[in-house]
């Protein structure tokens, strides 16, 4: 099934991969250290560890690299029509109102009011109009959504790509 990227989006998911793969080549290091030169691996707790995370890691890298080639890069485009990758959408969830950023695949802060696409809430999202109304299941609870304005990515989307793309450089 295709993933779709945002040109920024599909970055960070190959400086996490070079990232990963580093990581993965140092366990394998740390693995033969723990070996030692007599290859004692039998009751060895270093050795045992380092196998235990090359096993998680490796396993990690591989979703990436299968991330990776299911990607499909797509435009962000400006637009207020309807709900689409990089808007910003003002709605009635329930009886609050919200505001969400729609990010491509992997683009995801919760904490700062942007949702992948794949989320519960930007699934039920994409595609909406302004006015449009729908019921959706979210956390096994039946809401309402309200879509009362849609702003284009210009209004917070690239700024949050940068924000997260800044900080996803600095702790890789």
């Amino acid at each position: 099934m295709p993933k779709y990227f945002s040109k920024e989006g599909l970055a960070i998911l190959e400086r996490q991969i070079r990232y990963q793969t580093e990581r993965v080549r140092q366990i394998g290091k740390e693995i033969g250290e723990a070996a030692g030169s007599n290859c004692d691996w039998h009751d060895n707790f270093a050795y045992e560890d380092a196998r235990r995370r090359l096993d998680m890691e490796t396993t990690s890298l591989a979703r990436m690299k299968e991330e990776l080639s299911d990607a499909v890069v797509v435009e962000i485009k400006e637009q207020r029509s309807k709900v689409s990758l990089g808007s910003t959408v003002r709605i009635r969830f329930g009886e609050q109102q919200k505001t969400y950023t729609i990010g491509a695949f992997g683009e995801s802060a919760p904490d700062l009011g942007l949702l992948t696409y794949a989320s519960p809430i930007g699934a039920a999202l994409m595609g909406m109009l302004p006015s449009d109304e729908k019921s959706v299941t979210i956390g096994g609870k039946v809401v309402a959504l309200e879509v009362i304005e849609i702003l284009p990515a210009s209004a917070l989307y690239h700024a949050l790509i940068q924000k997260i793309t800044s900080q996803t450089a600095e702790t890789k």
